[in-house]
């Protein structure tokens, strides 16, 4: 062995004589040294080839079980609910379509009211479920990508769920019809109590009645919510009172007469007494709820044959003459003033252009259904019934309703009197009978003078009769005077021949 070989295999260094010579301290320490770096290596060289054998049974391991569940769902999929882990696609699809026809079809919610009972299922409101796209969805976890991202999926699974759910659709009209329906058969209109007034002006007050009410809102928010949530419970329905407006209680210890006009017919024709009794017979039995605006021309209508209203004298400006529903315009003006004193809110109100006979200037009311109008809103706190009577001697409104603090007195009060008419009207008299010339005049009918007036409202307290404040200015009205009528001849006078 030559010198350098016995080195490399550890051996001290050979004497100069050819013979060994004995290892130094040194020598030894470098030589273990050596051994143990040399045993090290190999070591290393093991484990890594132990990792790279792990990596490669780990992986092939892997592949194994990703290529295994190929044609299947994965654990930890789920479908509306329904776990579809180790089943195939046909499996999966048979057992959530199985699911969603129970939910449409067979999930039955029941609503019961006393002795009713009604069936709801999501199919009678068109009700469907998007099914296939959320199975598409379901298969594709797991199954799309390439390795690493299907091996990350799976990997999720492990401590996690993944779950598709198909949104429940459905015809919310038919919902509203179905809510609609029951409460059609539950709903009862409470019975509001009414007055009628006897010939001899007693009161009969009708009795009042509760009624019942299903809150609709409600009911179709209940079942919005189990249709989406797939619940199929039992409902029970409960309906709440409702009471009147006015019950028999109220109108018994708060009705008594508040306010009544009254003016003559004595002197009116036939047919103007029909008009004034058709017109207020619109208002008999009328109730006028508080904060309710009326209008005498949409109550009563139009003037017409048809409508029953026949022809009479009337005012058209300064002229008296014959139109369909003379006389409708004492039906007003007796409303308004028992309007007024029952303490009725007036809107609108129109003055005569002349005086009339049956009430005192300023107190009256015209109307016509082409424009003038007396309309009226009850600002009480409580309901008003009119009751209207209209005979050969009298047209009278009466107004029922709770007694105010106040009795309300209306006055007539004359600002300029006698004002003379300043021209005249002639009628030609072609019979001769009244006139035969032309330069005849025979009077027909008089003249009327005009006035100024205003009306005056005053409070009176019901208790002390007392004045309370001053009177209240209603409104200021000038009444043109009403020209006479002459009668005229046709015929010219022959003119006197001188010899």
């Amino acid at each position: 062995m030559t010198e350098s070989e016995r080195r490399r295999a550890g051996y001290p260094a050979s004497r100069q004589n050819g013979g060994p010579r004995p290892m130094t301290q040194r020598e030894g320490r470098q030589t273990a040294r050596r051994r143990k770096h040399s045993a090290a290596q190999g070591m290393v060289g093991l484990v890594k080839m132990a990792l790279v054998v792990a990596a490669i049974v780990f992986a092939v391991i892997a592949i194994i079980r990703l290529t295994s569940q190929q044609n299947t769902f994965l654990k930890g999929v789920y479908v509306n609910g329904v776990s579809l882990g180790g089943y195939t696609l046909d499996q999966g699809d048979k057992l959530v379509n199985d699911m969603a026809n129970e939910r449409l079809n067979q999930n039955a919610i029941t609503l019961t009211y006393q002795d009713k009972s009604w069936t709801l299922t999501p199919s009678m409101l068109g009700a469907s479920m998007d099914v296939n796209s959320q199975l598409a969805l379901a298969w594709n976890f797991g199954h799309t990508g390439n390795f690493f991202q299907r091996r990350s999926q799976q990997g999720y699974l492990q401590d996690h769920t993944v779950e598709y759910n198909s949104k429940l659709t459905y015809d919310e009209g038919l919902l509203d019809q179905f809510v609609a329906k029951i409460k059609g058969e539950i709903d009862v209109a409470p019975v509001n109590a009414t007055v009628t007034v006897e010939k001899d002006q007693t009161l009969t007050v009708s009795q009042s009645a509760d009624g019942l009410a299903l809150d609709g809102d409600a009911l179709k928010q209940a079942l919005e919510k189990v249709i989406v949530e797939g619940s199929a419970p039992q409902i029970q329905l409960v309906a709440q009172v409702v009471k009147p407006e006015i019950s028999s209680d109220a109108l018994k210890t708060g009705t008594e007469l508040i306010a009544t006009c009254t003016t003559p017919t004595k002197s009116s024709t036939k047919n103007r007494t029909t008009n004034i009794r058709k017109a207020l017979s619109r208002f008999n039995g009328y109730v006028v709820q508080p904060g309710e605006t009326v209008s005498f021309n949409q109550v009563v209508g139009k003037r017409t044959p048809e409508n029953g209203f026949k022809p009479a004298p009337e005012f058209a400006g300064t002229v008296v003459q014959e139109g369909i529903g003379g006389g409708v315009c004492q039906a007003s003006t007796t409303l308004y003033d028992a309007l007024l004193r029952a303490g009725m809110t007036v809107e609108t109100r129109f003055q005569h252009t002349m005086l009339v006979s049956y009430i005192k200037p300023s107190l009256d009311a015209t109307v016509s259904d082409t424009g003038k109008d007396l309309v009226f809103t009850n600002d009480r706190d409580s309901a008003i019934y009119i009751f209207t009577t209209v005979d050969s001697e009298k047209a009278q409104v009466n107004i029922y309703g709770k007694p105010t603090q106040y009795k309300i007195v209306l006055e007539s009060e004359i600002i300029q009197d006698n004002i003379q008419p300043t021209s005249a009207n002639k009628r030609k008299d072609t019979s001769g009978k009244h006139a035969y010339y032309t330069d005849e005049m025979v009077l027909d009918t008089p003249g009327k003078p005009g006035k100024k007036s205003r009306a005056l409202i005053t409070n009176y307290d019901r208790q002390t009769g007392a004045m309370v404040g001053q009177p209240e200015e209603l409104h200021v009205d000038y009444y043109f005077p009403l020209p006479p009528v002459y009668w005229v001849g046709i015929h010219e006078r022959d003119e006197e021949i001188l010899p």
